[in-house]
């Protein structure tokens, strides 16, 4: 990983899922008070991981350019992931529609990478096969945002349900309140539980996240 500057122009976000970023106009004004605290964490070709609000907010401050971490990898990006919460002992945790987004654009970066990773061959000790295995791109994802794989499956379940266009409305309303209740402290399994009871039409299992 490395720390630099970046045109603000060049960062970019994963559009997957709606976000509220809420109200930022004290963060504006933190930022134009004390300056940036916290880098933005974004991939190397300037896709962003983690710092929404952040970057919002110099957007509306008019920056050129920002202070970012550059993850070269899913280790990486999941080391700085925590190290900003580490930091930071008053952050809020992760809310279910962050993790759904911060883990779209982490396993839309580095899954390749895993993928290769596992099909590397004799010799490789994070390859399959009796030197061992190498973890699932949904556990390093969830170790990353705080949470445990399963657990993010199910958020991601929910989230791509809400986003998915091709799915009846009703099932779509159904998991964005679901999203919605999430966000808003529901324990994760059986309020996904119940979301997956309730929808009248096949819900799709969650695509596979193993690397």
């Amino acid at each position: 990983m490395s720390s630099t500057r970046m045109p603000v122009t060049d960062i970019y976000e994963l559009d997957r899922h709606r976000r509220d970023l809420g109200d930022i106009d004290g963060l504006v004004a933190s930022i134009a008070d004390v300056g940036l605290l916290q880098p933005l964490v974004v991939a190397p070709d300037g896709r962003l991981i983690a710092g929404g609000r952040r970057l919002a907010a110099i957007r509306s401050l008019g920056w050129n350019e920002v202070a970012v971490n550059v993850a070269d990898s899913l280790t990486d990006a999941a080391a700085l992931l925590r190290a900003e919460r580490d930091e930071n002992v008053v952050r809020k945790s992760f809310t279910a529609s962050e993790i759904a987004s911060i883990g779209a654009a982490l396993e839309a970066t580095f899954k390749p990478a895993a993928e290769e990773r596992m099909t590397a061959g004799v010799g490789n000790p994070e390859a399959p096969g009796p030197q061992g295995r190498a973890p699932q791109v949904r556990d390093e994802v969830g170790q990353a945002l705080g949470v445990s794989g399963k657990t993010y499956e199910r958020i991601r379940t929910v989230a791509d349900d809400a986003a998915d266009e091709a799915l009846p409305e009703p099932q779509r309303e159904a998991a964005r309140e679901t999203l919605d209740a999430l966000d808003a402290g529901a324990p994760v399994r059986p309020t996904v539980d119940e979301y997956k009871r309730g929808t009248q039409t096949h819900v799709r299992h969650p695509r596979d996240l193993s690397s």
